[in-house]
């Protein structure tokens, strides 16, 4: 089957959201999907919070307006909270697997289907690994169309107000006279109580969207490459799709997979393609990620995104160095895999229908679903079969390590 056919059969759920009923319900169908091609399937089950985009902000930035404000008579006390929730907050952005809005948020059940092609039993090889997720996002307020090009500033904005806030109680607690600190911590404290607030709204009055493109063109992508390798494999290594759930709550299907897997795989050896967004605007292939902390892709992945588009489609496919918010390649590439993300960036920048009503079936570009299938499926061909001085060489190491 095409990206296409499997993208429609994918999208007749309404939608995907994180820790739903019709998440499970989705793995469930993605799972016998892949059990059709003959491939070993396991669902595996794992916990994460319903949502992190808003209700652990929103945590964070009430924690710290209430401790310039409550505790400003206890600043000691005030800056113990501060520096606790700023550490949970950190962790969720460096993609910890064990400092992050798990420690505050309660949990639900989520799962990832993983489905595996042995490859040559002879032969001891690292797998290729095809990565999507399938659950969806909510649309609030702070993904309208017209504020998502705004959407570094507004956290740009609460994050210096925690920084202010911290810097404040840390200067009272230190020095009592100082005049300085009390005016800075009231501006930091209604900036983040605002925020706080708005993040609540928008996490209460959100709407699940169909996420057609997000993501159900990266794992109709990753199915029909299955597809593809299982009829003529390319290599002798083993292939494994891992299609995660709850990837819209901070990458939470992305960590399972690692806290399943990682002793078994090899991160020098394993090579990693992950498939996000790529039903409009023109495909592009991330350089690396990371708010806090830019964590760079793998040089041969990248060096093979680079030469193939050069001579395959010099006008459709480019690189693009980050996006605002984290994919599922983050903690893989924290922990030095040799991890590539594909998507689609439209106009400005932005990814078309990004978390919005509008992300459904009928807004999808069919054509770049295609030749998306057909481009990535001749980059697998070349990233598994490198030249031969470079497979004498035992291949690229990552720039991530």
């Amino acid at each position: 089957m095409a990206a296409w056919d499997h993208l429609v059969d994918l999208c007749r759920l309404p939608h995907r959201g994180s820790t739903t009923r019709l998440e499970a319900e989705a793995a469930r169908r993605l799972a016998d999907r892949l059990r059709e091609t003959g491939a070993d399937v396991r669902v595996e089950p794992f916990s994460a919070p319903r949502d992190t985009l808003y209700r652990g902000p929103a945590l964070v930035t009430i924690a710290a307006g209430l401790a310039c404000t409550l505790a400003w008579s206890h600043p000691w006390w005030g800056l113990a909270v501060q520096i606790v929730f700023l550490a949970i907050l950190v962790g969720e952005l460096l993609g910890s697997l064990a400092v992050d809005f798990d420690l505050i948020l309660p949990r639900s059940p989520s799962q990832n289907v993983v489905a595996v092609w042995p490859g040559d039993p002879s032969l001891e090889r690292s797998p290729l690994v095809l990565m999507a997720h399938y659950d969806t996002q909510k649309a609030s307020w702070l993904f309208h169309p017209r504020l998502v090009p705004w959407l570094p500033a507004i956290f740009g904005l609460a994050y210096a107000a925690l920084g202010g806030a911290t810097a404040a109680l840390g200067a009272h607690a230190l020095s009592p006279a100082a005049g300085w600190p009390a005016p800075v911590a009231r501006v930091c404290a209604v900036v983040l109580l605002v925020f706080a607030a708005l993040l609540a709204w928008g996490g209460w009055r959100g709407v699940d969207v169909p996420g057609a493109n997000d993501n159900g063109s990266g794992v109709a992508l990753a199915l029909a490459l299955a597809e593809r390798w299982r009829d003529d494999p390319p290599s002798a290594r083993p292939l494994w799709v891992v299609l995660t759930g709850a990837e819209e709550v901070g990458e939470r299907g992305a960590k399972a997979f690692l806290r399943h897997h990682a002793a078994a795989l090899d991160p020098r050896e394993t090579l990693i393609v992950n498939l996000d967004n790529i039903g409009g605007g023109q495909l592009r292939f991330l350089t690396g990620e990371g708010l806090l902390r830019y964590y760079p892709y793998d040089t041969h992945l990248l060096s093979a995104a680079r030469v193939l588009s050069m001579h395959r489609a010099p006008d459709r496919v480019g690189p693009w160095r980050n996006l605002v918010l984290p994919t599922d390649a983050l903690p893989l590439a924290a922990r030095g895999f040799r991890v590539i993300t594909f998507v689609g960036i439209g106009r400005g920048g932005a990814i078309p229908n990004y978390h919005w009503p509008t992300d459904t079936l009928g807004r999808v570009d069919r054509h770049l679903l295609a030749f998306a299938e057909e481009f990535l499926w001749e980059y697998l061909r070349v990233v598994v079969n490198p030249p031969r001085a470079e497979a004498r060489a035992g291949g690229p190491r990552s720039s991530a390590r």
